[in-house]
């Protein structure tokens, strides 16, 4: 909250100081999402954008846009990975998979993700390095203690994670994943394919299946 009632004040520092008449005034996005009764609720944020902004804005003249993308999906998105390469280096197990930082957190800046494994491994002490797939040296995930050896094959499945997977267009060493909608009764409808060399050669946009 902090955060945005700073950036409201300095909106309303410019306004003031070049007596600006705007239509509208967007905020961004960058906001919490989840269901931790630690993070803020919508109606929060807005009360500190406006409570901030109210002495030189009319909200029925000037209108707040926010962009709050991430943050409305993420709890409704799981992001399904598979081990393609696992090896022995030094005091780990690099694990490399199909996933990436890119389809979580595209700027290489957050905390490891939590996860579950779908495997046959039996554990092990060895920490094991959970890798995305590009060249990119903080290509990492997670770290693994006293889990399951994970074998090519296994998948390694990221919980209410993933929404940049739709939004975050990078076709970096992989095209775009394929993307499922589940219904109420548990179908799974594919929404998304997974994109070819032809797409990305053709400038063709693949969404259907």
């Amino acid at each position: 909250l902090d955060l945005y009632r700073s950036a409201a004040r300095a909106a309303l520092k410019a306004i003031t100081r070049h007596a600006l008449a705007l239509d509208y005034i967007d905020m961004g996005g960058g906001f919490f999402g989840g269901e931790s009764p630690d993070f803020p609720t919508p109606a929060q944020y807005i009360e500190e954008i406006r409570d901030a902004l109210c002495p030189v804005i009319d909200p029925t003249i000037t209108r707040l846009i926010i962009e709050p993308g991430s943050a409305l999906v993420s709890v409704a998105v799981d992001c399904h990975t598979s081990v393609v390469d696992a090896k022995p280096v030094q005091d780990y197990r690099v694990v490399v998979t199909d996933g990436s930082r890119t389809y979580m957190d595209p700027f290489f800046g957050g905390p490891s993700f939590q996860c579950d494994l779908v495997t046959e491994g039996e554990p092990i002490s060895t920490p094991q390095v959970i890798c995305g797939f590009t060249c990119v040296d903080t290509d990492r995930l997670t770290v693994l203690t006293d889990c399951p050896k994970l074998q090519e094959g296994d998948r390694v499945i990221y919980r209410q994670r993933g929404h940049y997977t739709s939004t975050f267009d990078t076709q970096f060493i992989n095209y775009l994943p394929r993307v499922y909608v589940q219904t109420e009764a548990g179908e799974l409808i594919q929404v998304r394919r997974r994109g070819t060399t032809a797409d990305y050669l053709t400038g063709n946009e693949w969404g259907a299946p």
